[in-house]
């Protein structure tokens, strides 16, 4: 019959970490979308257009999405935002309704929320830190 050993935490390699992570964060971070019934990537569009301010053409956000997002996937978002009256479309132009700008400012405080408590005991050099050995590992594989 075969055990298995729980490595202590402290002796876990840096992927572990990574991984698990990144786990809790996806996780966090999409029941906080849940809750506020969106999906991660029609948040990330809401917000583009939040951040646009005046509204913004269609296609510079189909562009600037391109590299995480297909055309369909991009429509589908779209299309889902406007269902939910978060957005309106008028030549070709992508503006936030009253509803949408309500939406977001309630998401972006659950998502300011979120880091103020996944920042807790993370003092800001120790995150600094973190940053620059993260960087420094992707750099380092790309190589």
């Amino acid at each position: 019959m075969q055990t298995s050993v729980q490595m202590p935490a402290d002796r876990r390699p840096i992927g572990y970490w990574i991984k698990a992570a990144d786990r809790a964060l996806d996780g966090a971070i999409d029941a906080l979308h849940a809750r506020a019934g969106i999906n991660r990537p029609g948040w990330q569009l809401l917000n583009a257009v939040w951040q646009s301010g005046d509204g913004v053409p269609i296609s510079s956000l189909r562009e600037e999405f391109a590299p995480i997002m297909t055309v369909a996937d991009f429509d589908d978002r779209l299309e889902m935002l406007e269902r939910a009256g978060m957005v309106s479309v008028e030549h070709a132009v992508l503006c936030l309704t009253g509803n949408g700008m309500a939406r977001h400012a309630a998401m972006d405080a659950d998502q300011k929320a979120l880091r103020r408590r996944i920042m807790t005991n993370i003092s800001p050099d120790d995150y600094a830190v973190a940053l620059k050995v993260l960087r420094e590992i992707c750099a380092a594989l790309e190589r």
